[in-house]
């Protein structure tokens, strides 16, 4: 999720750049885009109002460990870096498989 902390209204279009962080470093895995640019909806965000892009992944036990995620919004070029947090809101590692990442574009929450 993005929110605009700006004082005006700012607009959003697209999917985000993702490069997934693990305990050694960058983590490449392939993601499958569900669907595209062209047909993705321009979201107006007026100050305090948020976009999500949803991030789905397979887990299993012998995937790599992530232990974070760089998340570009389209038209940036300075990632945000997000942990993965668990249900007590620390930290946490997850274990994502290098097939069954996809990721939607953004929209208006």
């Amino acid at each position: 999720m993005i929110t605009n902390k700006g004082d005006g209204s700012c607009t959003v279009r697209g999917f985000p750049s993702l490069l997934f962080v693990g305990e050694s470093g960058r983590v490449e895995l392939p993601v499958d885009w569900a669907g595209s640019v062209g047909d993705a909806a321009k979201s107006t965000l007026s100050p305090g109002d948020s976009a999500t892009a949803a991030l789905t992944f397979t887990s299993l036990d012998e995937c790599d460990a992530v232990t974070g995620l760089d998340i570009v919004p389209p038209g940036e070029s300075r990632p945000l870096t997000r942990a993965f947090t668990g249900a007590g809101g620390k930290a946490e590692a997850v274990r994502i498989c290098d097939t069954g990442v996809r990721l939607k574009a953004f929209s208006a929450s």
